[in-house]
C-alpha cells in the first residue's frame, strides 16, 4: 500500500498526505503518544526517501491510544490498534 502511496504522491505534486499515527493501550500515555509520533514520522520519510515525495506533501499528526479501531483486550486488537493511517488530500 505504501508503494502505492508513494507513486501517487510522486506523479500529483498537488496532492498532500496526513498521516496519522496511533498505538495501543500498553505503556503510559507519555511513551504511547511518543511512538505514535515516531510511526507517523517514520511512513513520511519513507515516502520521501523512497519515492521522492516532497516534505511540502507530508502532514503528520498522533494520537497514541486515544482511538482505537477496536478494543485492546486481545492481542490481535491491541495489533490492529497499533497503526498509522493515511488520507490524501488534494486535487486529483
Amino acid at each position: 500500500e505504501l508503494k502505492v502511496l508513494g507513486e501517487f504522491l510522486k506523479n500529483n505534486p498537488s496532492n498532500y498526505v496526513t498521516l496519522t499515527g496511533f498505538t495501543d493501550n500498553t505503556g503510559s500515555y507519555e511513551y504511547n503518544l511518543g511512538l505514535a509520533r515516531r510511526r507517523a514520522e517514520s511512513v513520511g520519510a519513507y515516502l520521501n526517501a523512497e519515492f521522492n515525495v516532497s516534505v511540502g506533501q507530508i502532514v503528520t499528526q498522533w494520537y497514541g491510544k486515544d482511538d482505537p479501531v477496536t478494543d485492546n483486550d486481545t492481542s490481535d486488537g491491541r495489533s490492529q490498534n497499533r497503526r498509522v493511517e493515511s488520507i490524501v488530500m488534494g486535487f486529483y
